[in-house]
């Protein structure tokens, strides 16, 4: 198996979880379908973004 394979399965892991973590918290709130749906795409695909800007990494997509 390539790094590269390894990576993008990290990669797609870890959106997957932190989209679970928003669902769960949204979830936990009380939230109707909009927020859920609202809440588990900010913490799905807002992650990457701030974890680049965090490890000083470029470009950010």
């Amino acid at each position: 198996m390539k790094l590269t394979t390894v990576l993008m399965a990290i990669e797609v892991g870890g959106t997957i979880s932190f989209a679970v973590s928003g669902l769960i918290e949204a979830m936990r709130k009380g939230m109707d379908v909009v927020g859920v749906a609202s809440v588990v795409f900010v913490s799905a695909f807002g992650g990457g973004p701030v974890r680049d800007l965090l490890l000083d990494r470029r470009p950010l997509f």
